[in-house]
């Protein structure tokens, strides 16, 4: 129970991660800003990017290493490019069974996400002229989530 903390909590710094660079990179932008405060912002705002970046790959690192040493059969690397697959390869059938569980949830929540945020881009379109590139990348999230379901759903079904 303990390791599932360190994983949900760098997962969740990937994303603020992600967001507090875009964050500030629109703000160096469109803040009206001498150049060198501009550059300081953009500077430190990769900075600590990468950092973070480094910070949360040394903790999944220690986290899969510990859960290794716990349960030896689990197997994987996490700078592996195929980590996910080989991960849930070595896991057993109730550990497998709890991994799509988990996923299929997620499908559920993203969908009715994707619907509320864009209901909300569908409105700031109308109200504050938003233009539709954010209901584009709503629908494209939203695209990608319903097709992959769908067609690795298609596939399991039909598969000999």
């Amino acid at each position: 129970k303990r390791l599932n903390v360190p994983m949900i909590l760098t997962n969740a710094m990937q994303v603020l991660n992600f967001v507090f660079f875009s964050v500030c990179i629109y703000l160096a932008e469109t803040a009206e800003l001498n150049k060198l405060m501009q550059d300081i912002i953009c500077n430190g705002a990769i900075v600590l990017f990468i950092v973070g970046f480094v910070i949360e790959m040394v903790l999944q690192k220690q986290t899969v290493d510990m859960e290794k040493q716990l349960n030896p059969e689990k197997q994987g690397n996490i700078f592996d490019v195929k980590f996910q697959e080989v991960w849930v390869n070595s896991c057993d059938e109730a550990q497998k069974l709890m991994i799509y569980k988990a996923g299929y949830q997620a499908f559920k929540v993203t969908n009715y996400t994707c619907m509320g945020v864009w209901l909300l881009t569908l409105i700031a379109q109308s109200m504050f002229q938003t233009g539709i590139f954010p209901v584009i990348c709503i629908g494209i999230i939203w695209m990608v989530l319903i097709m992959t379901y769908s067609i690795t759903s298609y596939r399991l079904e039909n598969k000999k």
